[in-house]
């Protein structure tokens, strides 16, 4: 049982400074972030020519000051078409951070942005 006192201790702090980079969910916060500033995205012109509409659903991580730190697409639909606008105008969007038990805390979320021509 010698030196498993040093493996735990290792490991016990490993896993604190791990929680420090916690990234919760909407459903894991208690208020999750709210966009404060909404920029609508630009409807590419190939698209609007051919009468197409669709959808682009976005992972954001909005930090602990509201910015958002990661983007990623999730679903697109048709691909290849929507995407670059969808992506460009989320990453100027502005949010009001997350919370958890009275403190800002990163967020992942998604977010979709629909293209109708109606």
């Amino acid at each position: 049982m010698d030196g498993l006192e040093d493996v735990f201790a290792v490991q016990h702090g490993s896993l604190l400074s791990a929680e420090e980079q916690i990234v919760m969910t909407t459903e894991t916060v208690d208020l999750p972030p709210r966009p404060v500033q909404q920029y609508s995205p630009e409807y590419p012109s190939r698209a609007r020519k051919k009468g197409v509409e669709g959808y682009v659903t976005l992972s954001l991580l909005i930090n602990e000051t509201g910015k958002i730190q990661d983007v990623f697409i999730v679903e697109s639909y048709p691909e290849g078409i929507f995407e670059q606008s969808a992506q460009e105008a989320i990453e100027q969007w502005m949010f009001a951070p997350g919370e958890y038990e009275g403190n800002p805390v990163p967020v992942r979320v998604t977010q979709t942005l629909r293209y109708s021509l109606s």
